[in-house]
């Protein structure tokens, strides 16, 4: 009897194991047989400057607001660059849980941008085993500053520049995702004759997250015909998440907010960026919960302080910007490679009278154009 249930009792324990083997095998056909999209691989639908492969889910709205201040080797009679600030205020919307449209204004040049973003690949795994994220960009940009040359008024069609991007990303792990950006820009009308109208480069950029809320970000681009007196494009920066909204500080050479701007006509100097955005459903609301969220903002602060992790992140942080700052502030203005060469330069083509107009009507206007500039003037005739 005892050998009996001996029997009966191995029987069923074997039984039992084959049981779970077979639901084993069972569940790793199924996750065969499924596509795991990855998502979140950036935060924002901007990396910093640029664009990122990220759009807004459908029926979302993000609505932003970017707050450039001035050069920080201004110096403290403009607070390093605080007194000075541009802006651009910006919709974004999404059609699709692939397509987003979007527009926006920005005070320098008093540009004015319409694009729009769909996303062609998803990185996934699985089933369908997709290594990288890939979102199409196409944007208009307009720049509507009245022009002070008489000689000179280009009409809107003039003034407007198209933006080609193919924005391809892939998230490594968590925490560290790249991407990749080749960019197309073509100007109706060059500044100068031979300027050309089609200008090309590549940016890339990366992300990596130093708490649950913190990531540290950077963004180049590197342009194949850059003009004289331009540089590429540079920005290092921190992201910080605080319930519905995203905080970014960043430090960029760049005073444009738009493509056109930001790759093909930066200066070279630094510049301080300030950014909020919040994805939202009417103005009014984004302007309440910008006040509630600012306890728990400071809360949120209090908590990452005290972590040794985010302490030494800060800390690698602070030394990365002083040691930016007195690169391009202070050592790379000194160095020959830096230093403008007006005489490669072809200037603007303006006559005497017309640039004594300008200066004469309105002053501040006329600097936007000429200072800082090559200026080729004719006209003028010298008497002894």
């Amino acid at each position: 009897m005892f050998c009996l249930a001996m029997l009966v009792t191995t029987g069923s324990f074997a039984q039992d194991v084959d049981l779970f083997k077979t639901a084993k095998q069972e569940a790793a056909k199924e996750d065969s047989g499924k596509t795991t999209t990855t998502i979140a691989t950036f935060k924002s639908t901007r990396l910093i400057n640029g664009h990122s492969v990220e759009t807004l889910g459908k029926g979302m709205m993000d609505f932003r607001v970017h707050h450039r201040f001035g050069y920080l080797n201004e110096g403290l009679y403009d607070f390093y660059g605080l007194d000075e600030a541009t802006t651009l205020i910006g919709f974004d919307f999404g059609l699709t849980n692939r397509l987003m449209v979007g527009i926006s204004r920005s005070t320098y040049e008093k540009q004015m941008e319409e694009y729009a973003k769909y996303r062609l690949l998803r990185q996934s795994s699985g089933k369908v085993n997709m290594p990288v994220s890939v979102t199409l960009l196409g944007a208009v940009i307009t720049k509507t500053l009245k022009s002070n040359d008489p000689t000179r008024q280009p009409t809107a069609l003039d003034n407007t520049s198209y933006v080609l991007q193919a924005l391809i990303a892939r998230k490594f792990d968590d925490k560290t995702s790249v991407q990749l950006m080749p960019s197309f820009v073509h100007y109706n009308m060059a500044v100068n004759a031979s300027d050309p109208n089609d200008r090309y480069s590549l940016g890339i950029g990366a992300r990596r997250k130093i708490s649950r809320r913190v990531s540290i970000n950077a963004e180049y681009y590197y342009q194949f015909n850059k003009l004289d007196g331009y540089h590429n494009s540079l920005a290092v920066g921190v992201d910080i998440e605080t319930g519905g909204h995203v905080f970014q500080l960043h430090f960029t050479n760049s005073t444009g907010m738009t493509e056109t701007t930001f790759i093909h006509e930066t200066d070279g100097r630094i510049a301080l960026l300030y950014l909020l955005l919040k994805e939202f459903i009417a103005i009014t609301y984004f302007i309440v919960t910008t006040l509630k969220y600012n306890g728990y903002f400071c809360s949120r602060i209090i908590k990452f302080i005290m972590k040794k992790k985010i302490i030494l992140s800060i800390l690698a942080v602070i030394v990365l910007g002083v040691a930016g700052v007195w690169y391009f502030v202070f050592y790379l203005p000194t160095t020959d490679a830096y230093k403008r060469n007006v005489a490669k330069e072809k200037g603007i083509t303006v006559t005497a009278a017309a640039i004594s107009q300008a200066y004469t009507s309105n002053e501040d206007s006329a600097n936007k154009v000429y200072l800082n500039k090559a200026v080729q003037v004719t006209g003028v005739k010298l008497r002894k």
